[in-house]
């Protein structure tokens, strides 16, 4: 799947952080590089079978500590 990034003209990649649950109750976070929240939704997608997922963009200062991660799922 071709993917088209009207809202990101410039080709600075925004760092997401992912969080998936799965169909069979999985929970986790994930991080990646994606021209914009659009694409990192395909991405989750495409790799898992998901109930839910939410997309956040993040900065360096916005960066959780993985014990803040898990008090979020």
């Amino acid at each position: 799947m071709k993917v088209q990034h009207a809202i990101n003209p410039s080709k600075t990649l925004l760092k997401c952080a992912l969080k998936i649950k799965t169909r069979n109750g999985q929970k986790f976070v994930y991080y990646g590089l994606f021209h914009s929240t659009t694409e990192a939704v395909i991405d989750a997608i495409q790799r898992f079978e998901i109930a839910s997922l939410s997309v956040q963009k993040i900065t360096t200062a916005q960066h959780p500590s993985q014990k803040q991660l898990k008090e979020s799922l």
